[in-house]
């Protein structure tokens, strides 16, 4: 045997007893590790750390079905997830739990005029945790501004102001087909659509709704506008220990 060919079979057998020795470890570090958040989600498993410096990172991001934690070192203040301006900034579409985390972002610029949800999509199934972000002047021509709850999906969605957003429908948040997210301790303001300026809940949905402010929202369509704070189309939903007020609606339920 040649020392090449003894050479290539160290290698082998090397891989074959460590086959986690070249694994990601499990807390990586934008911009330290790599320059943008997508890159590190990428290359990162279940149960990883994405832990993001303070600063403006000018993408969209997929969570891409991985049960991850992509935390802010220093908060919402300090950390900005500035979309394209063509789609939603932060997409869950891939049955991620609530073990996928995204924590103390302020989420800006998405600009969704192809689908639903400016700000954020949970979809097919995909039950994240969203806490302590600020989700802020984001659209879309079709439902939610904000916060686009869809299909089975059944997020957290605590401690987080949902301002200034604007949609068809939902400003704020919208919640639709079998859903059941948990909104807890949430400020929900500034929202603006043609129903449910700051929350929509359609049939089929099952809401909780704890502890959160819904202010000065509004329905602005002359049709159809109706729920300014809250539009609730037969949705089985729970609303405990909520202040709702100085919303506006062209029609009904201010």
């Amino acid at each position: 045997m040649t020392k090449l060919q003894q050479y290539f079979l160290w290698v082998i057998l090397l891989l074959t007893l460590a086959p986690n020795a070249f694994a990601a470890p499990a807390t990586i570090n934008v911009p330290g590790d790599f320059p943008t958040i997508q890159e590190a989600i990428d290359i990162v498993s279940d149960g990883h750390t994405v832990l993001v410096a303070d600063g403006t990172y000018n993408e969209d991001i997929n969570f891409n079905g991985k049960n991850i934690t992509v935390k802010s070192v220093n908060g919402a203040a300090s950390t900005t997830i500035n979309g394209s301006g063509t789609g939603t900034v932060v997409t869950f579409n891939s049955g991620e739990t609530t073990s996928a985390v995204l924590d103390g972002f302020t989420i800006t610029g998405g600009n969704n005029t192809a689908s639903d949800g400016g700000g954020v999509t949970c979809d097919v199934s995909s039950s994240p945790t969203i806490q302590n972000c600020i989700i802020d002047s984001n659209t879309t021509t079709g439902y939610a501004g904000g916060i686009f709850v869809n299909n089975n999906s059944n997020p957290r969605i605590l401690n987080n102001t949902i301002s200034n957003n604007t949609a068809s429908s939902g400003g704020g948040i919208y919640v639709r087909d079998n859903s059941a997210p948990l909104i807890s301790g949430c400020t929900v303001s500034g929202n603006s659509g043609w129903y449910g300026g700051g929350i929509y809940l359609r049939a089929g949905c099952t809401a909780t709704i704890i502890n959160c402010t819904i202010d000065d929202n509004h329905a602005t369509s002359n049709t159809w506008g109706m729920g300014g704070g809250l539009y609730n189309s037969s949705a089985s939903s729970i609303i405990t220990d909520c202040t709702i007020s100085n919303n506006t609606a062209v029609h009904q339920g201010g």
